[in-house]
């Protein structure tokens, strides 16, 4: 939980939420910040190395990741990004973060 502008806003490890084993966080980590409809999330990150801008993204087909479960389906997401940074391009693949926070208050308010 972290307090910012006044709000109180939960904080998840995003590692953890994409099933990777999670890093300790230290004074290198970040928190991504997203509003969902009227909700605050921080997603925290180790390291945010860079924020780039997409040249191009296709969109992979899906399969098995559960139709019904937003969280599941923004984590498992097969979209991938191309982008240009100094050392040259790469693949990355996109994370809907704010498809995720959408995901967790859909769980939230179902139990």
């Amino acid at each position: 939980l972290m307090i910012n502008r006044g709000r109180s806003i939960p904080v998840m490890c995003l590692r953890r939420l994409a099933g990777l084993e999670p890093l300790p966080l230290d004074a290198t980590s970040s928190v991504l910040v997203v509003q969902s409809d009227s909700d605050w999330v921080g997603f925290a990150v180790p390291r945010l190395r860079a924020i780039e801008t997409v040249h191009w993204s296709p969109v992979l087909p899906q399969s098995g990741l559960g139709e019904h479960d937003a969280m599941a389906q923004a984590l498992g997401s097969r979209e991938m990004a191309l982008v240009d940074s100094g050392g040259g391009q790469r693949m990355l693949r996109v994370l809907d973060l704010a498809g995720i926070a959408r995901g967790m208050r859909e769980q939230a308010l179902a139990a």
